[in-house]
């Protein structure tokens, strides 16, 4: 655990811990109810996950597992004793005693190559784990910005279907008292089904989004926790420079450990290919007129008909593959930020658009519709529709603003979460 928190640092907003005991698991529950107590912020939705999500301790678990494979492939071979009493025909002699201990010399001189070996696997693996850490906790950022941004929008939702609803009803009294025809009935009624469509979308969408924050921070979405009504109204955080590139990213140094290890996994059946077995036996023998022989014996094992080279051929094509991996985990990792820059780009673009052109036009809009009406130049039902169409426009102002956080936390991830993400957290935390 100390090695994986070193590798993921503050990438996983929170203390990285490990919890099989039972009064570990009582304390995580403790701290989860507290928070849950509370409007979850980005961070309190960041630390939950990392008490309770399984996929967390799954991962740490994988780990563990890895440690141990280590600690086995650096092992020696236990020594084997065996013994022999062998009767004399003899009655007046003792009967022959031969003992000895045999121990693997080729073990024990590669053991140091074996350590370098299986520290480089071991290292390939903390660091695919700690990308995987980093990963999940994008996932719950994600998650966050998705829940409250579909929350806030089924809230205006229901102010519009509400809005909607009343100018139908108002239709209806003003067509029976022949002030409107029936086309203009016709469209309240239609736009008043749209808008009761339109909530029963984004109720179910605030469920889902609800049902996946909390999978992903591994609580009940059935308990009564809340978020806030709505994200920051705008960024305050300079975009990320790229110019360390994909250098920082943790699935990238994995591929390139894990490439590593298959060099020295190669190395090592390469230097050992024809000393597979060689043992040590030290064994002493009695015989039957109660004189000792003890003295050391070397085995061999003669390179006739099998001299290591399928081993050598299936560590050399690892290595080749493992390159190829990293090759490709490279090129992927550079498209994805190149991506990242593009999405976050347009998704700025777009968000500013929103805040800037069409929200404000459509609320003056609305206002300009307020005075004519005020003027008897426009009738009630045309100021109705300003104020559904300024409505529309704030939707997809809450949308916007939900995608510029998604690809900002986008680009971090594709930068390997470094220290800019904890500024994007604090900001949407706020």
């Amino acid at each position: 655990m100390a090695a994986l928190r070193t590798s993921v640092g503050a990438r996983a907003g929170g203390d990285l811990v490990a919890r099989p005991a039972t009064s570990e698991r009582a304390a995580a529950k403790r701290e989860t109810d507290i928070l849950l107590a509370q409007e979850l912020s980005l961070d309190a939705s960041l630390k939950l996950a990392l008490l309770n999500a399984p996929r967390y301790q799954t991962l740490y678990a994988q780990l563990g597992i890895a440690a141990a494979e280590q600690a086995s492939s650096t092992a020696l071979t236990n020594p084997v004793l065996s013994a022999m009493v062998r009767p004399t025909s003899n009655p007046a002699a003792l009967a022959n005693l031969e003992f000895g201990i045999l121990t693997s010399l080729v073990d024990l001189l590669k053991r140091p190559a074996r350590g370098r070996a299986a520290r480089g696997v071991f290292e390939a693996e903390r660091l695919s784990v700690a990308a995987d850490v980093v990963a999940m906790a994008l996932t719950v950022r994600t998650a966050y910005v998705d829940l409250v941004a579909a929350t806030n929008i089924r809230d205006v939702q229901k102010e519009l279907e509400r809005a909607a609803a009343a100018s139908a009803a108002l239709a209806e009294r003003f067509h029976a008292a022949g002030n409107i025809p029936m086309v203009r009935l016709r469209e309240e009624q239609a736009a008043a089904a749209d808008a009761a469509l339109s909530l029963a979308d984004a109720e179910m969408e605030a469920i889902e989004a609800r049902e996946r924050f909390a999978l992903a921070v591994g609580i009940d979405a059935s308990l009564p926790w809340r978020v806030p009504a709505a994200l920051p109204a705008a960024p305050k955080v300079p975009t990320p420079a790229v110019a360390g590139g994909i250098e920082q990213r943790l699935d990238v140094q994995a591929s390139r450990a894990a490439a590593s290890a298959a060099i020295g996994d190669l190395k090592l059946h390469s230097d050992w290919r024809l000393w597979r077995e060689v043992g040590l036996d030290v064994s002493g023998e009695r015989d039957g007129d109660g004189q000792w022989a003890i003295g050391p014996k070397l085995e061999l094992a003669l390179p006739l008909f099998n001299q290591g080279r399928p081993d050598v051929a299936r560590a050399a094509a690892a290595a080749v593959r493992a390159d190829h991996q990293r090759a490709s985990v490279e090129q992927a990792a550079a498209a994805d930020l190149r991506l990242a820059q593009a999405r976050l780009g347009q998704a700025e673009r777009r968000f500013v658009r929103y805040r800037d052109e069409i929200v404000p036009l459509h609320t003056e809009i609305v206002d300009l519709k307020l005075q004519e009406y005020n003027y008897m130049f426009v009738g009630v039902f045309e100021v109705l529709t300003a104020r559904r169409a300024a409505a529309a426009s704030e939707v997809g102002y809450i949308g916007a603003l939900r995608d510029f956080w998604k690809a900002r936390l986008g680009l971090d991830a594709a930068l390997g979460g470094g220290t800019a993400l904890a500024l994007v957290n604090e900001d949407i935390a706020q």
